[in-house]
This record gives structure tokens, C-alpha cells and sequence, in this order.
């Protein structure tokens, strides 16, 4: 789940906390306007359930996926920005992932501008960056934008 996301539920459950069981606060439509908070929250929850669900079906529009085992992580796109971003945590080593998009077959035709750390991928007008890196997981991150 998002950390923004995760950030807001605590402080919209803490600041109801609050007013409900502390401040003891009696106005009208007090129930409902709670409820209609947890609806919000809870639709926006199932939006990025939605999102990280597709996550891998939408990326193999344009390149295929990393085959191994990966956990797709939301990532919402910046407003503004022309971009799209995937952002994926697997098991694999890097080396292995690198291994994986050093094949032509993996890469659906694009072409290498830049090898790693951040490899850079062309088709026509559009720039594919695939950025991998590692702490405890590998974190794969591809981004889709425009050439600039």
C-alpha cells in the first residue's frame, strides 16, 4: 500500500479518535460524515488494490515483465508529468533481472540507449527507463514518458 496512503488512514483514524472518545464532541451527522470518510478511504484502497493488480498486464503492453516472482507497489502518477511508472519488488537478484533485459525477446524491439544502472530503451518518440536497485528486496522501477 502507499505510505501516503497508509499516513492519511492514521491521521484521519487518530483525528477521529479524538473527536469521538476524547472531545466527546455531538454535532449533527457525526456518524455520517464518518462514514462517509471510511467510504472514501476505503474506495481509494481498493483503487490501488485495482492498480497493482494490472500493474503487470499494463507494463507487457510495452515491454515483458520481469518473469520471476514480483509484488507490484502503486505508484500514482505525478501531476503535470507525461510519464507513467510500474514499480515492482522481487526476490531475484539484480543480476538476474539485468540477465533477463539483456535479451532482444524481453525488450519487444526497443533500443538500448544506455545499459545499467538505469537502462534507457527508444522506440520512435517514446523513452522507456528501467531503473533497478537493491537493499533488502530487488526493486524494479520502469518509467514510460515522452522524449525529451
Amino acid at each position: 500500500m502507499n505510505l501516503f496512503l497508509l499516513v492519511l488512514l492514521i491521521y484521519i483514524t487518530g483525528l477521529s479518535f479524538y473527536f469521538y472518545f476524547i472531545k466527546k464532541t455531538d454535532y449533527p451527522g457525526r456518524f455520517l460524515s464518518g462514514f462517509i470518510i471510511f467510504l472514501l478511504l476505503g474506495v481509494v484502497m481498493a483503487f490501488t488494490v485495482y492498480k497493482e493488480s494490472v500493474a503487470k498486464r499494463e507494463l507487457a503492453q510495452f515491454v515483458t515483465p520481469y518473469n520471476g516472482d514480483m509484488n507490484a507497489i502503486y505508484t500514482p502518477s505525478i501531476p503535470g508529468d507525461n510519464s507513467q511508472t510500474w514499480q515492482f519488488e522481487s526476490a531475484d537478484s539484480t543480476d538476474q533481472v539485468k540477465l533477463f533485459y539483456s535479451e532482444e525477446e524481453n525488450r519487444k524491439g526497443w533500443e538500448v540507449i544506455r545499459n545499467f544502472p538505469v537502462m534507457t530503451l527508444r522506440k520512435e518518440n517514446i523513452i522507456m527507463r528501467i531503473n533497478i536497485n537493491s537493499l533488502k528486496k530487488t526493486s524494479i522501477t520502469y518509467t514510460l514518458s515522452d522524449k525529451k
